[in-house]
């Protein structure tokens, strides 16, 4: 590692002032709270690393960078902030101070292109993005950007989630030069009603969900839970299918699920239930879904044209989202309402936009039958009600 080598100009401009208001509608209601937080960085010292035929810019300050395949990789500095749920940011304000301009010797090192695992490269050598790397224009366009998402926080409660990824260097490929920014100050305005649909007291703390063949092996479970604290109940699928709509059965089982975080203030989802035979089983017989050959149905992403999409419980597990006007409401995974689940292929416009954080803790016992229902509750008890063997430590 070198210090870098550029001529430094101070610009006469000592502070730029960027405001961006988020969501279609940005109106406080006089029964909202409003409230205001401000996040300042500093950044420090810049150095190069060579690599290959470019440098590689690091900066003091920051944890991350921006790693967009083909675009130039600049370091940057991620945090997200939370917040109560429900909140609706109304408000970014940007100030940036102490802007300087670097010179730099060599191109700014492109993010590497996505492979599959299995495949063998045709070629190490990087890829640049010709749009970027051609153009006249500064990269990034802003000096920040943010993500808004709503999933649980470190102490398992439902939250917004805010996170700001801040941008110390702005690279322009066409004459090697960037704008440095030594402290980069954000002002977050953002109202929330006050209130969330979650029971300030929970019915239930873990619900399980399992094939009607599976409840007399699972009683114990349920019993063993409610024994040392933990508020059980267990749910069929039958009983979801005939009392909750969807599209399909596993949007039944999200809306089932939707309810009982909204209704018994669970915590804790637990599906029994995996491939019903190894061999003759159909594990998807839908580019959405595997049903039949499941006994709690499975949901399938729809990815990069090279690749089919994977199995994906997350889909269980993320039920909110924030949608065009700030609020926040039931992820269905169908963004473009295509009738493809979480599709992304590549750069299209036509992508689903995902929350990806979850909302409730859920997990899958993927048993095929009864005797591995008995065989994992028995573990799960005893493991939960003696003190382990001396010898395993």
């Amino acid at each position: 590692m070198k210090s870098l080598t550029y001529f430094v100009v101070i610009f006469l401009v000592i502070s730029c002032i960027a405001a961006i208001g988020i969501g279609k509608n940005t109106s406080i209601a006089q029964t909202n709270f409003q409230k205001e937080i401000t996040i300042s960085k500093t950044f420090l010292e810049s150095k190069t690393v060579e690599k290959d035929s470019f440098i590689e810019l690091l900066v003091e300050g920051t944890n991350n960078h921006i790693f967009i395949p083909g675009k130039p990789m600049l370091p940057s500095h991620s945090e997200t902030l939370t917040l109560p749920f429900g909140a609706k940011i109304s408000n970014i304000e940007c100030e940036v101070q102490n802007i300087e301009t670097m010179v730099l010797s060599k191109k700014i090192y492109p993010a590497p292109q996505r492979i599959i695992i299995d495949a063998i490269a045709s070629s190490s050598k990087p890829i640049m993005d010709e749009a970027v790397y051609n153009s006249n224009e500064l990269f990034p366009e802003n000096w920040f950007s943010y993500d808004v998402s709503v999933g649980l926080d470190d102490n398992n409660e439902h939250k917004t989630l805010l996170t700001i990824n801040t941008y110390p260097v702005r690279y322009n490929p066409m004459t090697n030069t960037g704008e440095y920014a030594k402290n980069i100050s954000l002002k977050i305005e953002y109202n929330y009603p006050g209130s969330d649909p979650f029971p300030e007291t929970s019915t239930y703390d873990l619900v399980i969900i399992a094939p009607p063949e599976f409840t007399s092996d699972l009683k114990r479970l349920v019993d063993h839970k409610n024994n040392i604290g933990v508020k059980t109940v267990i749910k069929t699928t039958d009983e979801i299918y005939s009392q909750y709509d969807g599209v399909d059965k596993p949007e039944q089982i999200k809306y089932f699920i939707k309810y009982t975080l909204e209704t018994w203030g669970v915590k804790y989802v637990l599906l029994v239930g995996g491939l019903k035979n190894l061999i003759w089983a159909n594990p998807r017989e839908h580019t959405n879904y595997g049903v039949k050959g499941w006994h709690v149905p499975v949901r399938y992403s729809n990815l990069v044209d090279s690749e089919s999409g994977y199995i994906s419980d997350l889909y269980y597990a993320d039920i909110y989202k924030k949608d065009d006007n700030n609020e926040s409401v039931f992820d269905n995974w169908d963004s473009n309402s295509d009738g493809t689940i979480a599709y992304h292929k590549g750069t299209s416009m036509k992508n689903d936009i995902l929350d990806l954080s979850p909302d409730v803790c859920l997990g899958r016992l993927p048993c095929r039958n009864n005797n591995e229902v008995k065989n994992v509750v028995d573990k799960i008890i005893n493991y939960e009600s003696s003190l382990a063997d001396p010898s395993w430590f």
